[in-house]
């Protein structure tokens, strides 16, 4: 689990207290969060992808879910970016899913009830994040029995002591936000809506469940503006 982000510790968190053990992995072993075991590990990297896998199988044997949570976000102007650029955001966001999906499928078909949760976004920022959708869809088929879904989330106010703001966010998450005005529920995810879903696509619960991909936006995406009155 990538915990290297105020959504993945909240998600570790969750799982934990559901009574998981955790493998916290993240590019330091600082930014690994204190729940469970820690791992520094590149998120992109299938080197490392190995040894995660190589750490999981040593200590337990077997996989029961993978929740990718890594995330690698900018803002520019498409016109003006050097391909450097996307392939920085683009490995991270979705090769990196591909990677730590290979790694641990053989681990995760060891268990009686393997998942895969990937986390994506309603905003496909930079399109790599658009990726996970059919990245999803292929996966679920692949791998099965083992479950693949993936959470789609709108904006996520995590911003705080540890997760300074990223540079060109602006005031995405001011009052006056365009995004929160198109947000029904008319606040921003805390970290710990997400992992409260990701949590549902990790449990028995979903065990029917395979392919999904849920948002997880406050209905910015599902509502259509004009149909009731406030």
């Amino acid at each position: 689990m990538g915990v290297g982000s105020s959504v993945g510790r909240a998600c570790a968190a969750r799982l934990a207290a559901e009574g998981a053990e955790v493998l916290a992995v993240a590019r330091t072993l600082e930014a690994a969060c204190e729940i469970g075991t820690a791992y520094a590990a590149d998120p992109a990297d299938e080197g490392d992808a190995r040894n995660v896998a190589e750490a999981c199988e040593a200590r337990w044997g077997k996989l029961d879910v993978l929740v990718d949570c890594a995330a690698a976000m900018d803002f520019w102007d498409a016109g003006e970016e050097a391909l450097a650029g996307w392939e920085t955001v683009v490995r991270i966001n979705l090769l990196g899913p591909v990677a730590y999906t290979k790694a641990l499928l053989p681990l995760l078909r060891r268990s009686d009830a393997g998942a895969i949760v990937y986390l994506g976004s309603i905003d496909a920022y930079s399109a790599s994040k658009g990726g996970l959708v059919p990245l999803t869809h292929v996966m679920a088929h692949e791998c099965a029995p083992v479950r693949v879904n993936c959470v789609a989330a709108g904006a996520i106010a995590q911003v705080g002591a540890d997760d300074p703001q990223p540079p060109g966010l602006g005031d995405l998450f001011s009052e006056s936000s365009p995004v929160l005005a198109a947000t029904p529920l008319a606040r921003y995810a805390r970290p710990e809506d997400v992992a409260s879903v990701v949590l549902f696509f990790a449990s028995d619960d979903a065990a029917y469940v395979t392919g999904a991909v849920l948002p997880v936006d406050g209905g910015r995406t599902a509502i259509t503006p004009g149909t009731g009155r406030r």
